[in-house]
């Protein structure tokens, strides 16, 4: 994971990583079957992360004074 600073108190992460043939074919019969034609293989697994991490967690995380998450 790389991060950068956009503006002041906001971060971007950059992740890279790698999926499996069997993955791979498993998210591009997805991208296509939802019609998103025209995103390519990473857009759309990026969507698709940030969906299900809103899914999963649609809170805001929020940190006390440590940077612990609460």
């Amino acid at each position: 994971m790389t991060a950068c600073k956009q503006k002041e108190g906001d971060y971007m992460a950059k992740f890279e990583f790698y999926l499996s043939a069997e993955d791979t074919d498993r998210l591009f019969a997805v991208k296509n079957s939802t019609g998103n034609n025209d995103l390519t293989g990473n857009e759309y697994a990026k969507d698709l992360l940030h969906a299900l991490l809103y899914k999963l967690h649609p809170a805001i995380v929020q940190y006390d004074d440590n940077g612990d998450a609460i």
